[in-house]
């Protein structure tokens, strides 16, 4: 299925921002050149403050600083399929996985292959009540009872707390789908945000994460028979995407624009996971932005340049029936003609 580049970037952004207001020592290794005193002025100034992280320009009376902004600088269709034609599927060929995604309590689709969803390791656990922490821009879920803590305990036993995902199964928020980055005996921590909020509807299952590089979101069942033929249709697109870092001091945008470049540096290799090609990046040097005023607000843009496939599936009309006549030219002095209905 076709993917959204301006929701990976996003994704790539808000978790490599979480991972970094976690264990900012990673600060240390990018900014050495900075004396201890201004390392930890931007360490502070880093973790405190929260980061608005926008598409195209934010819609607000009031600039939030500091900011990145993803905007879509360039897309053009580099090459073309023969009709637009990718591929087909059907009855005797595994479709994609996407494809095949099982439903969760026939409401939103589930991240699972052919066997289903993922091991259950502990469910179902009633949510009491979730919100958006300020600071880090992500979710954080609290449950109805006690009891469940050792009910997750359990279930979790020498299994690790790594590679879990949350799913919400009943009530408020049902069908979402998250990956849980902090467990501990009130709270859940998850990348990204509930919405809607769940309540004491709510309830959730924790499953073992499947491949870290599969698709990313929650792709829906397209087809309900098993038994269907479907063509895929599409081309290849070269993109550049523009990323505008904004702060209210040079230092801060050259800082930022430091850390931006580690993010897709280390997730290079999961972009082009999600389909991203030939992922590369430039900047500009920075520039005051006369428009914030009278705020002072300073900028530098960031190029990321690549190639994806943009497809989609159309289904095909199935075959019912096959007409076709054999003559034979001649047998003998005799002609003789063959007449063969063929149904399927």
């Amino acid at each position: 299925m076709s993917i959204s580049p301006d929701q990976l970037i996003h994704r790539v952004i808000i978790n490599g921002l979480t991972a970094i207001r976690k264990e900012p020592y990673i600060l240390d290794s990018l900014l050495q050149n900075l004396t201890q005193r201004d390392l930890q002025k931007f360490k502070d100034f880093f973790v405190t403050n929260s980061i608005d992280i926008s598409f195209n320009y934010p819609r607000s009376n009031e600039p939030k600083l500091p900011a990145i902004v993803i905007q879509l600088q360039s897309e053009t269709e580099s090459e073309a399929f023969l009709g637009d034609h990718i591929g087909l599927g059907g009855v005797d060929c595994v479709p994609d996985e996407d494809m095949i995604h099982d439903t969760l309590n026939a409401h939103g689709a589930s991240t699972s292959g052919l066997s289903g969803l993922p091991p259950k390791l502990v469910g179902e656990i009633q949510a009491d009540r979730s919100y958006t922490d300020p600071v880090t821009g992500e979710g954080r879920l609290y449950w109805l009872l006690a009891d469940d803590f050792t009910r997750i305990k359990e279930g979790l036993e020498n299994k690790g707390n790594d590679g879990i995902d949350l799913y919400v199964t009943k009530g408020a928020g049902v069908g979402q789908k998250f990956k849980v980055t902090t467990l501990t005996n009130k709270y859940i921590d998850i990348e990204g945000i509930f919405d809607p909020q769940l309540d004491n509807s709510s309830f959730i299952d924790l499953r073992r994460s499947n491949n870290p590089t599969a698709t990313v979101g929650e792709p829906s069942r397209i087809f309900d028979e098993d038994d269907i033929y479907f063509e895929r249709k599409g081309a290849n697109y070269e993109a550049t995407y523009q990323i505008m870092i904004m702060a209210g001091s040079q230092q801060e945008v050259l800082h930022l624009h430091t850390v931006l470049k580690a993010l897709f540096i280390s997730q290079r290799s999961f972009l082009e996971a999600q389909g991203l090609q030939n992922f590369s990046m430039s900047a500009s040097d920075f520039s005051p932005r006369s428009d914030y005023q009278p705020l002072i607000a300073f900028q530098r843009s960031m190029s990321c340049k690549f190639k994806y496939t943009f497809n989609f599936v159309e289904k095909l009309e199935r075959i019912s029936r096959i007409d076709f006549t054999i003559k034979a030219c001649s047998m003998g002095d005799e002609s003789i003609d063959f007449e063969v209905d063929l149904r399927t």
